[in-house]
Order: structure tokens, then C-alpha cells, then sequence
């Protein structure tokens, strides 16, 4: 959901005299929200256990389907209002509020009947319910976060986003210390939300001289609705593609399934951070081209970023897939062993979506934000019937099959679609990827025969020498490319 989203809020962000300054509060405040939700899920996943994991894994996926029938897209809507014409701000900042309480109210309901209907068992049903009211007060703070960004400043969304992470970190680590039962893993969730709450209220205020006004309009409410719908797309498509694996999981397979599945999905979730830092930071300078109807730098930049990503994301796949045991073992523990088989898969979809971050960024920047939407929903229907055939026959690893084949079809139709709008080349880019593979797979080489003979953080040193080295000697990267992304990044 949120990478179907992010083209859009960055359109905003543009706006802004202070747009480096903004993308790397928010690049910052998203590789350390990551970094903590990483090490807390490794922590958490050890103390539960399998099964309490695939339970707390599928509520959370479960009751995220929802979050969006509550905002209808108005969160995004309200960015652009406010980015627009300020002095409104408080205005639909306080219907939006009212709007928004009382449809949670409903999906609320919703939500708890569609999980009774699921026949789940009571202890399932009790973290349904704390969840529910999660969700509610994180719209909420959607709307807040949202106003904020319209005033075209990041760094106290930044500061709120790490604040919320921490918060559910230190005190779910007291749940897991006190070993309370699973459900008290939520308390953490409110708890945080609830405290992001107050921290939004102040900054509203403080900063921004900023109060909702509680005075119900309706028919500002019903105009809200109709130009947020547009939104509403995207933002169902891409929470229906994020978690629907897991939900159909859990109702095919089983709780211990889930937790194997979303044990090694977490792995490459985190890796995310490095192409979504590289497409912050070059989306407004394309932008800028576009703009300025500069074609030639806006291929350049694509060939590269391309290019690029690509060194990334190699031997990333590579090492993953080779070491997909020790490292399982290593962050969560041999109970979590098998989570190795759906990790090798599911690494290889790792690629894809590195590759469709690019794709949805240069896209995103010519103005082609509803080819994006429909891929989204293209993929949504790919991954559900996927995962309806695969499951039953193959559980976890056919989750992780379904994923992968719905990243590439998302990756194969950005590649697509980006050459029509962007017409790079491919003759370099190919060449290229082949001599990455040669170096990819040396180092691959290198890691699979000496995995049990060394020790893992060193070999990981070694298999890093290896590919930075083999790069270099092959020419893959050369010293213009890397002066070329400095300058870009100064823009």
C-alpha cells in the first residue's frame, strides 16, 4: 500500500523550498522505523514461537484491510487541499475526524463480524478486537500526519513515525519479558498510536497554530468523499496486494504456515529501505526534467537507476538464497528453520519489486500515476488467484510462489510501460546485468563453499570484498557514475 502511495505524496513534497531537506527526514525516519520493527519482530518471534507468530502476523494483516475502508483516500486528498489552500486546513481537518470516528465505528463492527464469520478462535478474535481500535486511532493520526505534510515540512512525521516505533519496541519488550499471553502484544500497538495521538495535537498547535474545527458540514463531507475516490483505488489495491497472502494463508494452511512465511517475508521487507531511499532521491530531479520536457536526462537517469538497482538488488538475491538457513537461524532462531524454503523463494521477488520501486518512481514523476493504479490491481488479482491455487497445494511456499509471480508481472508491466513513456535503451542495461551475474555468481560461489568453514560475519566481509572488486575490474560502475549520482543528489 504505501509504495502505491508513494509517487503521489512525493508529488506534494515538490512544492516544498526545502524538498532535499524533506526527502531525507522522511528516507531517515523510515530506515529507522524499519531497522527497529525488524529487531523487535526477530525478538518477538523468538519469545512466541511459530504458531503465536502466524497468529499475531495474520491479525495484523487481517485487520490492515480495513484501515483502508476507513480513509477512502481521503488522507491523500487532504495533502493536496492543504498543500493548495491553507487557511481550509482546520476546517477539513475536523470533519475529516468526525467523518472518520464514525466510519471506524462501523468497520469496526465489520471487522469483528467478518472475523466470527471466519470462525477463528476466541484468543484470534480478543487481538481483532484490539487492533480494531489500533487502526481507528492510527487513521486518525493519518489525518494528522497528512494535514502536516500538506504544510510541506517531513521532519516531525520523521519524528513521529521513529516515536511510535519506539514506543511499540520498549514496551512490547515488556510484554514479552513478562511473558504475558500473545493478545498484550497489541496493548503496545494502542499504546503507541496513542501516544503519536498526542505528539501530532502538539505539533498541529505549536507549529502550525493548527485546531480542527469540530463543526460538522456535510456537504463539505460529501465533497471530500467524491474527490478523494480517485485515491480509494490505489490505496484498496495496493493493502489488498500487501497483506492478502498471509490472511489467505492462515485460512488454508494454518497459524504455524503463517508464521514460517511472515518469519522469512520480513527479511527482504527490510531490505526494502535501499530502493526507496535510491527513488527519493532521484524522483525530483526527474520530476524537475519532466517538467522542463527534458527527455535525454530523463532516460539517462533511468538507464542508470536501472543499472544501479540492479547491483544492488544481485547479489543481495544471491547471498539470500545461499545462506537462506543460517540466516533464518540467526534472527530467529532454529525453531524457524523452515522458514528457509519460502525465504529463497520469496528472495527472487525481492528482485522484482526492487526493480518495480524504480518503475513506479519514473512513472510516478512523468505524471503516470493511474498506469500505476492499474497494475496495482492487476497484481491484486494475480497474488488472490495465486494464492488460492498454490496454498493448498504447496502451503507457505506456495504463498511464496504466488508473491513472487505477482512482483514479476508488476515489474514486467512497469518495464513495460516506462519504456513507452521513458524510451531508454536496453542494448547497455542487459550487457550490463550479465557481467553483474558473473560477479553475482562468483561471490554466490564463494559463500555456498565456504558457508561451513568460516565464520558468517566474515564470510559475509568476504562475499562483499569479492562483488565490490569483481564490479569494479569488469567495469560495471565507473567513477562518472558515481559522480553523476553525487551531483544529483545535490540538486
Amino acid at each position: 500500500m504505501e509504495e502505491a502511495l508513494v509517487g503521489f505524496k512525493n508529488h506534494f513534497m515538490l512544492q516544498s523550498p526545502g524538498l532535499k531537506k524533506n526527502t531525507w527526514w522522511l528516507t531517515f525516519g523510515s530506515i529507522i522505523q524499519k531497522f527497529i520493527t525488524f529487531i523487535y519482530f526477530a525478538i518477538l518471534a523468538r519469545a512466541i514461537g511459530v504458531e503465536a507468530l502466524g497468529q499475531y502476523s495474520f491479525v495484523l494483516s487481517f485487520t490492515s484491510i480495513f484501515v483502508v475502508f476507513i480513509d477512502l483516500g481521503i488522507n491523500n486528498f487532504l495533502i493536496r487541499e492543504v498543500a493548495r489552500e491553507i487557511k481550509n486546513t482546520a476546517r477539513y481537518l475536523g470533519n475529516i475526524i468526525i467523518f472518520k470516528l464514525l466510519a471506524g465505528f462501523v468497520i469496526y463492527f465489520v471487522m469483528i463480524a467478518a472475523i466470527f464469520l471466519l470462525g477463528k478462535p476466541v484468543e484470534i478474535r480478543w487481538m481483532v478486537y484490539l487492533a480494531g481500535i489500533m487502526i481507528v486511532i492510527n487513521n486518525i493520526n493519518g489525518t494528522f500526519y497528512s494535514a502536516i505534510r500538506g504544510y510541506q515540512n517531513l521532519k516531525y512525521e520523521s519524528i513521529g513515525i521513529v516515536l511510535g516505533q519506539l514506543t511499540v519496541f520498549l514496551v512490547g519488550l515488556m510484554v514479552i519479558f513478562l511473558k504475558l499471553p500473545t493478545v498484550y502484544l497489541f496493548v503496545p500497538l494502542i499504546l503507541s498510536e496513542i501516544i503519536i495521538f498526542f505528539y501530532l495535537t502538539v505539533v498541529a498547535d505549536r507549529k502550525y497554530q493548527l485546531k480542527p474545527e469540530f463543526i460538522i458540514d456535510v456537504s463539505l463531507i460529501k465533497n471530500i468523499l467524491k474527490k478523494s475516490f480517485h485515491f480509494f483505488g490505489a490505496s484498496f489495491f495496493g493493502s489488498v496486494f500487501g497483506y492478502i497472502d498471509i490472511i489467505l494463508l492462515s485460512l488454508l494452511s494454518g497459524d504455524q504456515a503463517v508464521g514460517y512465511y511472515s518469519a522469512a517475508q520480513k527479511i527482504p521487507n527490510a531490505l526494502r529501505i535501499f530502493p526507496a531511499a535510491f527513488a527519493a532521491s532521484i524522483y525530483p530531479t526527474v520530476c524537475y526534467y519532466f517538467s522542463k520536457q527534458q527527455k535525454e536526462d530523463i532516460i539517462k537517469i533511468a538507464e542508470k537507476a536501472i543499472n544501479y538497482i540492479l547491483i544492488i538488488v544481485a547479489p543481495i538475491v544471491v547471498s539470500v538464497f545461499v545462506l537462506a538457513q543460517p540466516i533464518i537461524q540467526i534472527v530467529y532462531g532454529v525453531k524457524f528453520t523452515a522458514g528457509s524454503a519460502p525465504l529463497r523463494i520469496i528472495v527472487f521477488g525481492m528482485f522484482f519489486s526492487f526493480l518495480d520501486y524504480i518503475f513506479i518512481t519514473l512513472l510516478n514523476a512523468c505524471s503516470k500515476e493511474k498506469i500505476n493504479a492499474r497494475h496495482r490491481a492487476i497484481a491484486m488479482i494475480a497474488i488472490i488467484l495465486f494464492n488460492l491455487v498454490l496454498i493448498p497445494l504447496y502451503q507457505y511456499q506456495g504463498a511464496a510462489i504466488a508473491s513472487t509471480a505477482s512482483f514479476f508481472i508488476l515489474a514486467l508491466l512497469g518495464f513495460i510501460y516506462t519504456r513507452k513513456v521513458i524510451n531508454f535503451g536496453l542494448k547497455s542495461i542487459f550487457f550490463n546485468f550479465l557481467k553483474i551475474l558473473i560477479v553475482s555468481s562468483a561471490m554466490g560461489s564463494m559463500v555456498y563453499v565456504l558457508q561451513n568453514h568460516i565464520n558468517f560475519i566474515f564470510l559475509v566481509m568476504m562475499g562483499v570484498l569479492i562483488y565490490a572488486v569483481g564490479i569494479l575490474i569488469l567495469g560495471i560502475i565507473s567513477k562518472e557514475d558515481l559522480s553523476y549520482f553525487r551531483n544529483l543528489l545535490k540538486r
